[in-house]
């Protein structure tokens, strides 16, 4: 006997030490109509589960060098790995039609986007003349053969898998909706094509398309509002689109919508809303599209609707997730660690780049919650927050770093203004309100710059802490700037 799968070992390839041959018994291919053409055809022995009657695993046994070239693999790599450590994800034509041909002898035809060549093929799956194994053979057909092979019905369920496979293919979210895009492009013909995402009670336009020669405007155009979608879907148990033919009717729900259309020569719109446990997350919007008929839209439609809503709730989460990560809930500041990262990023770009360093402490944070309680401690921090974010320029690094400290970054020329930001701030007048009750707070403020007083951001930081507990010492509610006298 002569092994002839001695598959190289890694993390993803499974090791058949029963695999064998004899060599001669390794058959001519049945490639029934693509016998006349250098076709790509492997040859693979299969698993069958004996209650279900199903294919469960099937190993390459022998890879043509054309089907190595077509997949992008050599012939080594592949023999005695099972088909899916290749393709990663299975056809269900290819489960029944490998069955039929092991346990039945019966071979089978058809046509399918294959995730491998990313492209349509047309394959042949038969018997081989071993018990057990079976050969699957394939070429690509061009646009023009697989429009002429597909019927409306075929179209759909092809084309549905095939944004449905694009999207499951790309892991980052990004890569998956504009590959959608790119794909949905085809099917409608549209000069533009726009996802809009749910925010609250409005929309926002997150991903575009535009066929050559259109002007992207990613952002430039607001999305309707989210009651407004629900009154414009309201029929989508019937149609899960909406079809506006003459875009003029649009004025009724959105005249920034209308004119948009207008100016840019939106004659025709259709949308699909995108579902996630039944609310609308979002919908696609396509401009101007041009629809032949041989593809049922609407089966499309409603097959990746939920599937597109679910990918955008579940990035939503994730962005929800990694923002709570590194902000303070109670200010919505940031907290020390996403202080840290981006002023660990600066420093680290901008080596010799002007930082200050403002430290920020609530006076008495103790004894408002000691008299008025935890819940009057936290408006006057929100307040605090609030007069930081009133003061100090949106470019500066804004954060709770804990308890009742606040640390601010003040960067490049934003440290030039240092003196006079803290000033301001310091002489700002700062009240909380609870129970109906509005109290002046006061707060302590220390300051130091780097690299002029400093070396390192830890040195800097430390001055600064110097700085303001020089103040916390003189009496509090009032900033100082460090100097070589404080400890």
């Amino acid at each position: 006997m002569t092994d002839i799968a001695q598959p190289q070992q890694s993390g993803f390839r499974t090791k058949l030490d029963n695999l064998t041959l004899e060599a001669s018994e390794i058959p001519v291919a049945p490639l029934g109509p693509f016998g006349d053409i250098p076709a790509a055809y492997a040859i693979f022995k299969a698993t069958i589960n004996a209650r279900t009657g199903k294919t469960e695993r099937s190993y390459y046994i022998y890879a043509s060098p054309e089907y190595c070239r077509l997949v992008h693999c050599k012939a080594e790599e592949i023999v005695g790995c099972s088909h899916l450590e290749v393709v990663k994800s299975e056809h269900p034509e290819w489960i029944e039609a490998s069955a039929k041909a092991v346990t039945s002898g019966e071979a089978s035809s058809g046509i399918f986007f294959s995730q491998i060549t990313n492209g349509w093929v047309s394959y042949r799956i038969a018997p081989a003349q071993i018990d057990d194994h079976f050969v699957f053979a394939f070429v690509p057909v061009d646009e023009q053969e697989r429009e002429r092979q597909m019927t409306i019905d075929a179209k759909t369920s092809l084309i549905t898998s095939e944004l449905l496979a694009t999207m499951a293919r790309e892991r980052g979210y990004n890569a998956a909706l504009n590959g959608m895009l790119e794909r949905m492009a085809k099917l409608l013909n549209a000069d533009r094509l726009s996802i809009f995402e749910c925010y609250g009670s409005e929309t926002k336009n997150t991903f575009e398309w535009c066929a050559e020669g259109i002007k992207p405007q990613l952002g430039a155009v607001s999305g309707l509002s989210r009651d407004v979608l629900k009154a414009w879907f309201r029929s989508v148990d019937d149609e899960p689109f909406a079809l506006v033919p003459d875009t003029a009717v649009i004025a009724r729900f959105s005249m920034p919508l209308y004119e948009w259309c207008v100016e840019t020569g939106v004659n025709n719109l259709m949308a699909t809303p995108f579902f996630n446990e039944g609310e609308i997350v979002g919908f696609l919007g396509a401009y101007n599209y041009r629809i032949d008929g041989s593809v049922d839209i609407s089966r499309v439609f409603k097959a990746i609707s939920s599937f597109v809503g679910a990918r955008i709730e579940n990035h939503r989460l994730m962005k929800n997730l990694a923002w709570a990560s590194e902000h303070d809930p109670l200010t919505g500041l940031l907290n020390r660690r996403g202080s840290k990262a981006i002023l660990s990023k600066f420093l680290d770009d901008n080596p010799n780049s002007p930082l200050c360093i403002v430290l920020i402490d609530l006076d008495d944070l103790k004894s408002i919650n000691d008299h008025y309680g935890h819940s009057a401690g936290d408006k006057a921090l929100q307040a605090v927050g609030e007069s930081i974010e009133s003061i100090f320029p949106q470019s500066a690094i804004l954060s709770r770093s804990g308890g009742d400290e606040f640390l601010i970054g003040l960067t490049g020329e934003d440290a030039d203004f240092a003196d006079e930001l803290v000033r301001s701030y310091s002489e700002l007048e700062k009240k909380y309100e609870h129970e109906g009750v509005t109290r002046a707070i006061t707060t302590s403020i220390g300051y130091a710059l780097f690299p002029d007083q400093a070396a390192t951001f830890k040195e800097t930081f430390s001055k600064a802490d110097a700085a303001l507990y020089s103040v916390k010492r003189s009496g509090k509610a009032g900033f100082a700037k460090y100097d070589p006298s404080m400890k």
